[in-house]
């Protein structure tokens, strides 16, 4: 069974006196539109990509461990609640 790929779009936008641009895969250009205006008004900051890991199958187990990565790094960088 082939899996059928997502188009991707590009926004643009202007920021400190410089265009820069962002891609969103949807299945045509209303989504795109739609996913954009989700992300900014709900999207949130989640961290640094440090690697892309194709998966032609789908998986599990590098998006566990990503998981795990950014939740011992948010317990790391959280503040000390024992008074010290």
């Amino acid at each position: 069974m082939s899996e059928k790929k997502w188009p991707t779009w590009l926004f643009s936008y202007n920021f400190e006196g410089k265009q820069w641009s962002m891609e969103v895969v949807a299945r045509d250009h209303d989504e795109a539109k739609r996913r954009l205006d989700a992300a900014a008004a709900w999207g949130k900051l989640d961290g640094e990509l440090i690697a892309s890991v194709p998966l032609s199958r789908g998986g599990f187990l590098v998006p566990l461990v990503v998981w795990v990565r950014n939740l011992i790094r948010q317990a790391r960088s959280a503040p000390n609640k024992g008074g010290k």
